[in-house]
């Protein structure tokens, strides 16, 4: 896909990163390539988080998609 070719060399290098052997091995200015075509903090890649249902989650990314601020409060509660 169009994707591949702007941000990676080729499709079996993007095919490579899919197995955890591959994934481990991705330095820092890959992972960002990845974060920007997911549109995706760089941190997303390395948390799983599971969510009660009486929390609310806000997610604000910045511009530039590295860091983002999580905000984590109880439902029906006043929000800053």
């Amino acid at each position: 896909p169009f994707i591949v070719r702007c941000f990676f060399s080729s499709p079996s290098k993007v095919k490579k990163h899919l197995t955890m052997k591959g994934f481990m091995k991705l330095d820092l200015n890959t992972l960002k390539k990845y974060a920007l075509v997911f549109d995706i903090s760089i941190g997303d890649f390395f948390q799983f988080i599971h969510i009660d249902d009486n929390i609310e989650v806000d997610i604000k990314k910045n511009n530039n998609k590295i860091i983002q601020d999580i905000i984590i409060t109880t439902k029906g509660k006043n929000k800053k």
